[in-house]
């Protein structure tokens, strides 16, 4: 059961670290193009899109570290243990706050973050047989 618990923490981190790359990507890539188009032609606000931009990559670079981080929980030490629960928060916290923004300003967003929020609830019991 342990060893099916670490597989299933490491599998969505993988998962989450892959998503965030794909956004980092694209993301990267919109920014590219509305600077080289002008950003007077958007159909929002100056402000807007800039924390649109900046919340898509706090997004998905935070995605990246995070899963990351869940990719490596191999040796269960005590300080890994207390890692891997934090690790799980901070995850939880930064899915609900893009969640949050996405629903301002990006339909997109918020649907991928509340498909990873289903996906970190669906790991919040290996997490806690793996730490306990």
């Amino acid at each position: 059961m342990h060893n099916r618990d670490l597989r299933d923490i490491k599998l969505y981190g993988t998962l989450t670290v892959v998503v965030g790359a794909v956004q980092l990507l694209i993301t990267s890539v919109l920014i590219m193009l509305v600077l080289a188009t002008g950003a007077s032609q958007l159909a929002m606000p100056l402000s807007q899109a800039v924390i649109m931009g900046i919340s898509l990559v706090m997004v998905s670079c935070g995605l990246v570290g995070l899963g990351g981080e869940l990719q490596r929980a191999n040796r269960l030490t005590a300080i890994t243990r207390e890692n891997l629960r934090l690790t799980w928060s901070a995850l939880l916290l930064l899915l609900v706050a893009g969640f949050l923004i996405g629903l301002w300003l990006l339909p997109l967003l918020a649907s991928i973050c509340a498909v990873l929020i289903l996906g970190l609830m669906w790991i919040r019991q290996p997490v806690i047989r793996v730490t306990s």
